[in-house]
């Protein structure tokens, strides 16, 4: 089936413009070989974009861009002494007193690390550390409390995999090391690490 006239004025702008699929270029051009209407809006459009696009054909006045700027800036700039200045500024100021308000009561404010393993590191880990790959802690070579066979792998990608560092073999390197009671071994602790 062949494109039609209506079809061939309803995209001469498109096919002019180079913007029509090949295919549908190709029937309109096929269609505007053969009905001298077509083939007459094709040209007449083409002829009058080109004409259009030629910057020499209306030569712009020198006071243009002054003009459009004093237009849009009086468009835009609200006359001095306006309240919505005034009301921005009060709504901004407004923002910021609540802002810090809600910062300074107690309830409201931003917790500390939760557990020693989130606080930041006091020393840098080894370059090597072992785990347990169905646990979710890395330890040291010597800890006690590693049970299964260890793997070794690289501290950074340990980290990168979402292994934890162990808070009993690793405490010289936590800021925060945890203290003595919480060092205590408990079936909790170590079900990650194959449990006791």
């Amino acid at each position: 089936m062949g494109v039609s006239c209506h079809e061939v004025w309803e995209s001469v702008s498109e096919y002019v413009d180079g913007e029509l699929a090949p295919s549908q270029a190709r029937g309109l051009e096929e269609h505007a070989e053969g009905c001298h209407r077509c083939r007459a809006v094709v040209e007449g459009t083409r002829n009058v974009v080109h004409l259009f696009r030629d910057e020499r054909m209306m030569p712009l006045p020198a006071t243009l861009s002054s003009g459009i700027r004093r237009r849009l800036a009086e468009r835009i700039e609200p006359q001095r002494g306006s309240g919505w200045g005034w009301a921005v500024v009060l709504a901004s100021g407004g923002a910021l007193a609540l802002t810090l308000l809600s910062a300074r009561i107690p309830g409201r404010a931003i917790p500390g690390y939760l557990s020693p393993m989130s606080q930041p590191a006091r020393r840098s880990l080894p370059a090597q550390v072992f785990l347990v790959r169905t646990g979710k802690l890395f330890h040291v070579a010597e800890c006690p409390y590693m049970h299964g066979d260890a793997v070794s792998m690289d501290s950074a990608e340990a980290i990168r995999e979402g292994y934890t560092p162990c808070t009993r073999c690793m405490a010289e390197f936590l800021a925060h090391p945890p203290s003595t009671a919480d060092s205590t071994p408990s079936s909790a602790d170590n079900f990650g690490d194959g449990g006791w």
